[in-house]
């Protein structure tokens, strides 16, 4: 164990406690709930901790000293890189309409794409194979609509201001003609 957790012990004891005493050992044993002794906060403190640190004692220790537990396992030179779950929308998303749907999965495209342009990895590392990264099987958002619905089209300005060109609002009201015809049964307009 390094140097390092012992730091961030120490530390933290006086940041938690009073100007001119640290919060005592026994203070922060209570603030983890039972999940570290106050006995082994102090050998920490001390730097005299065999360095063998279970679980249950990393997640007292960031109870006890407010700091994530990943703080903990950096300062005493144990972290690992965890793989991320699979990722799920809460419940609450199926209150989404399809349009809207398609907007979160257009956004979830697009950061896909732009980490694959700057070679970052998008999938999570498996446990069998560190480093190899899967591929992801990305589905073009137009096979993904069923059908169309009557705001599907929707223009956004590039530079933030809100104003669209008149090149796009050309565009847009071609598109809408088209849709039109194409729903009066009519042959839709030919793109330019």
């Amino acid at each position: 164990m390094g140097d390092d957790l012992q730091r961030l012990v120490v530390a933290r004891l006086a940041e938690l406690g009073s100007p001119r005493r640290p919060l005592s050992y026994r203070a922060a044993a209570a603030r983890s709930q039972g999940h570290v002794s106050h006995g082994t906060i102090g050998r920490i403190a001390r730097g005299q901790h065999s360095g063998v640190l279970e679980d249950e004692t990393l997640d007292g220790l960031a109870l006890a000293l407010d700091v994530p537990r990943t703080r903990i396992e950096k300062a005493a030179g144990i972290f690992r890189e965890r793989p991320l779950q699979p990722f799920t929308l809460p419940a609450r998303a199926s209150l989404l309409s399809r349009s809207e749907r398609e907007v979160v999965l257009s956004v979830v495209d697009a950061l896909l794409a732009a980490a694959t342009r700057t070679g970052a990895t998008c999938q999570p590392k498996s446990a069998a194979s560190p480093g190899t990264a899967h591929p992801v099987k990305q589905t073009p958002l137009t096979s993904r609509v069923p059908e169309r619905d009557d705001h599907a089209l929707v223009a956004y300005a590039v530079d933030g201001t809100g104003r669209i060109s008149a090149a796009d609002l050309e565009t847009i009201r071609r598109h809408e003609e088209g849709q039109k015809q194409a729903h009066a049964g009519g042959e839709p307009s030919k793109r330019p």
